[in-house]
């Protein structure tokens, strides 16, 4: 099957199903500002009582270890800083966006929700160890498959019944079925939402073949490969790929360096599922 779907036509209902990666988005463009004060993050956030709610309780969760739970997400936010509030904004959009369901992709939401997990924290402590933005490393790590979410959705309300059977590889089955991969989507998707043009680039080109890389997208693009082989929860130990070596270096990045950055991404998913994220 080959066609063509506009997909830009959902782009809008997509970004209106989910509010909080504009509000992300936002927190991201603040905290580039030097000026920017908790009093200007919390009226962002008190536009969204559900988020503020979601906020407050996760703030009380034994990741962070407090003997005493606050009261009000002002208090937590003074309590646990505005980059740990901007990092539970991100958790909070990833279980926004990654429980939905992806019926054509059969994806199941909590292997979505892992993956975007799973990138953001290793895009982040590569991102440390090569001097680069951390903060957008991790939101172009969480959001990398947001394109999925809009070819999903073009798909059902064409009355289109494709589904993903796994062998194809799945951007050859999106352009395919529908004329679109999802990270050229996913960009788009992002541009809408108002994330950075850096956030927007690095999620368009991560697999690129035949690309000089730079950047964020090169980053990303040796994130996908090294969670490709250790999995989401970063359980199995990595086997170098064919230009493994050669990647990382162009990186600035020494073998041991790769291997703290997993360690420490695993550790952080760890503490996660045992504090913020328990139920």
């Amino acid at each position: 099957m080959n066609q063509k779907i506009e997909y830009r036509n959902y782009l809008e209902d997509v970004q209106g199903l989910f509010p909080m990666p504009r509000i992300l988005a936002e927190i991201a463009r603040l905290l580039k500002d030097d000026d920017t004060t908790i009093d200007d993050l919390a009226e962002l956030l008190m536009t969204d009582p559900t988020l503020v709610a979601e906020l407050t309780k996760l703030s009380n969760s034994s990741y962070f270890g407090f003997a005493e739970k606050s009261d009000s997400l002002s208090e937590a936010m003074q309590r646990i800083g505005m980059r740990e509030i901007a990092r539970l904004v991100g958790v909070c959009t990833a279980g926004e966006v990654y429980q939905a369901e992806l019926r054509h992709y059969r994806i199941p939401p909590d292997v979505f929700w892992e993956s975007g997990i799973a990138a953001a924290l290793l895009m982040e402590a590569l991102a440390e160890k090569t001097n680069k933005d951390s903060e957008s490393a991790y939101l172009a790590g969480m959001m990398r498959e947001s394109g999925m979410l809009v070819i999903d959705y073009a798909l059902s309300r064409e009355g289109v019944e494709v589904l993903w059977d796994a062998y194809v590889p799945v951007q050859k089955w999106e352009r395919d079925c529908c004329g679109h991969d999802h990270m050229e989507v996913g960009a788009a998707l992002l541009e809408v939402w108002g994330f950075s043009k850096a956030v927007c680039e690095a999620v368009a080109e991560q697999w690129e073949e035949g690309n000089q890389r730079e950047g964020l997208s090169a980053l990303l693009n040796f994130t996908n490969r090294v969670l490709a082989r250790t999995g989401c929860e970063f359980n199995t130990p990595i086997e170098p790929f064919s230009d493994f070596a050669e990647a990382a270096e162009a990186l600035g990045l020494s073998e041991e360096a790769v291997a703290i950055a997993i360690d420490r991404a695993k550790g952080t998913s760890a503490r996660l599922r045992g504090g913020v994220l328990e139920k």
